[in-house]
């Protein structure tokens, strides 16, 4: 995958300038910084969610995203906000987060934790080449974290998707990630590169 952004504005607030680096594919990636460095922004221009800025986005293959908050639809089941997306192993995506009894739940049943699994399930579903997680543990308590990173971290190992993980608490957050790149400065560029040793789960 290929990522090169000469700039992104946000009419005069320029937010991202020359942001330019490959990622391997199956490789696992943590992107940190400041709260207001463009991280979420990087990410979606990634996702393909915003095409406004100056450069070029490749490789990126089939893609799950999993957003800072779950945003299931209140009116579906579990399994039918999985479906909606195209996503065809419903059973095996909830099955692979632990929530395989929960296919007919409403969002409103499910905890914040269990919401989460739900909204990475949904991503896994499509099969994806590359899965982009924005902040997945935030406003998590400290168990319900572990849990998830060490889910997230089990997932990766198992399917080999290209991962891109978002977050400012590092040091918890870092798991399996083979690569942390640092943004900061205003506009925000590439302050650090860090090629991680990491062991299996």
């Amino acid at each position: 995958m290929h990522i090169e952004i000469q700039r992104k504005s946000f009419g005069q607030r320029h937010v991202l300038r020359d942001v330019t680096f490959d990622l391997d594919p199956g490789s696992f990636t943590v992107i940190t910084g400041p709260s207001g460095s463009g991280k979420t922004t990087l990410l979606r221009i990634i996702a393909g969610l915003d095409d406004d800025y100056a450069g070029s986005v490749s490789g990126v293959g089939r893609l799950g995203v999993v957003f800072q908050e779950p945003r299931l639809l209140p009116w579906m089941t579990v399994g039918g906000n999985i479906e909606i997306v195209g996503g065809t192993a419903i059973r095996d995506a909830l099955t692979a987060v632990g929530l395989e009894d929960d296919i007919n739940t409403f969002p409103r049943a499910l905890s914040l934790g269990m919401a989460r699994r739900a909204a990475l399930a949904r991503a896994l579903s499509i099969g994806p080449e590359t899965l982009l997680l924005d902040e997945p543990f935030v406003s998590l308590d400290e168990a319900t974290a572990n849990e998830m990173r060490k889910l997230v971290a089990g997932l990766w190992h198992k399917h080999r998707f290209t991962c891109v993980l978002v977050t400012h608490a590092v040091a918890a957050d870092r798991m399996a990630a083979q690569r942390l790149i640092r943004l900061e400065g205003a506009p925000a560029t590439i302050a650090e590169d860090l090629r991680l040793v990491t062991s299996s789960p």
